[in-house]
């Protein structure tokens, strides 16, 4: 399970973090595989007991690539630090591209075309 905090959420705010960071204002995120497919199920932290309060499921059980990251931190101070950064577009080589299934090309370019 992930914990995730609310975007606009008081960290400690619930009856149960006291004065800690962290807290219950947020929702924990939990990937799971079974028999019927995988889905991610999310609940409400501060009342896991009540079941998801939504089911991420593609319609025909596809496997989806996923990674949940469970250390949040508030924005940085100081702003962006300016560093070099990879650039998933100058891996595209045609020698790579050649390596990605057809029937997936076209995803591969549009998400590069997203990404800075």
């Amino acid at each position: 399970p992930t914990f995730a905090p609310r975007p606009d959420g008081t960290p400690g705010a619930s009856r149960w973090a006291s004065g800690a960071p962290g807290g219950h204002d947020g929702w924990v995120v939990l990937p799971v595989l079974s028999d019927d497919g995988f889905r991610v199920d999310v609940f409400e932290a501060d009342n896991v007991g009540a079941g998801p309060v939504a089911v991420l499921m593609g319609p025909n059980r596809e496997q989806v690539p996923l990674k949940l990251h469970s250390a949040w931190m508030p924005s940085a101070a100081g702003g962006v630090v300016d560093v070099e950064r990879l650039n998933f577009r100058s891996e595209m080589t045609d020698e790579a591209m050649a390596s990605v299934p057809e029937e997936h090309r076209a995803l591969v370019v549009d998400m590069a075309e997203t990404l800075p």
